[in-house]
């Protein structure tokens, strides 16, 4: 059986994530977020199993509470960048940040 690790989506995704989360706090951060968020997804569209989607699930709870955690870093006077990272957890990452509150 295949790691998901194996999985090209799934590279491509951790890759993404750990460029974002290189880059936080900026808009192109966030926006890495999302695409990263994405490719995860389409790993598990592309139906590898029950193993891939929890790891997927894993992988996106582990950056969903990291990007939370690291919220705070964020200067008030900075709102633009925060409100995308705002927007990520609410709807794209909402199920995860749902289990985070």
């Amino acid at each position: 059986m295949k790691s998901p690790r194996d999985i090209l989506e799934i590279q491509e995704g951790e890759a993404l994530l750990t460029e974002a989360e290189a880059a936080f706090p900026s808009d192109r951060s966030a926006k890495t977020f999302e695409l990263a968020f994405d490719t995860l997804n389409d790993a598990i569209a592309d139906g590898h199993g029950e193993g891939v989607e929890a790891f997927v699930a894993n992988l996106k709870y582990a950056y969903s509470r990291r990007v939370l955690a690291r919220l705070k870093e964020i200067p008030t006077r900075q709102i633009d960048v925060f409100f995308p990272y705002v927007e990520l957890l609410f709807v794209r990452a909402r199920e995860e940040f749902e289990t985070l509150c």
